[in-house]
């Protein structure tokens, strides 16, 4: 992509400490339909804070069915279904969005029995039909409804 106010040559960059910029880029061919980029130091002993974004973005010429990578390090305990998500997503979600992630698919009455399967459950289960638009942009998957005899139905894209 593009630079601004900053430096660039081949795949390294060099950016100013003090002032902002803004970097360009495009994420292609990769195994996901969404992925996160982070930035590293080039020299020893140089810590940067906050080098993670917590936004994923689109991946360009996704191929869906692809082996996905195999993660470096091995997950840890951390991570688990209730760490996995941001904090803008309710924790009593994580569960139903952890199952979605790995069937691909998520029911509303898988959803609702989650939540606590009263009434209370169903309130929050239109809560997280409502929501769920808004937080496709911090999951690491694309979500569309689809509307069943059964019920609304998530699918993982």
């Amino acid at each position: 992509g593009d630079i601004v106010g900053a430096q660039q040559r081949g795949d390294m960059m060099t950016l100013p400490l003090d002032r902002a910029s803004e970097i360009y880029f495009k994420l292609s061919h990769g195994p996901r339909s969404k992925a996160r980029i982070y930035f590293k130091p080039t020299h020893q002993g140089t810590v940067l804070h906050r080098a993670d974004c917590l936004e994923y973005f689109e991946v360009q010429n996704f191929e869906a069915g692809t082996k996905q990578e195999s993660l470096k390090s091995k997950p840890t305990k951390a991570n688990t279904a209730a760490t996995l998500y941001p904090d803008t997503i309710p924790g009593e979600f994580h569960t139903a969005l952890a199952h979605l992630e790995k069937h691909g698919s998520l029911t509303e009455k898988f959803l609702v029995n989650t939540l606590g399967g009263d009434g209370a459950a169903a309130r929050k289960g239109r809560r997280f039909a409502n929501k769920i638009g808004e937080w496709v942009a911090a999951l690491p998957f694309d979500v569309y409804i689809e509307q069943t005899a059964q019920g609304k139905e998530y699918r993982k894209k």
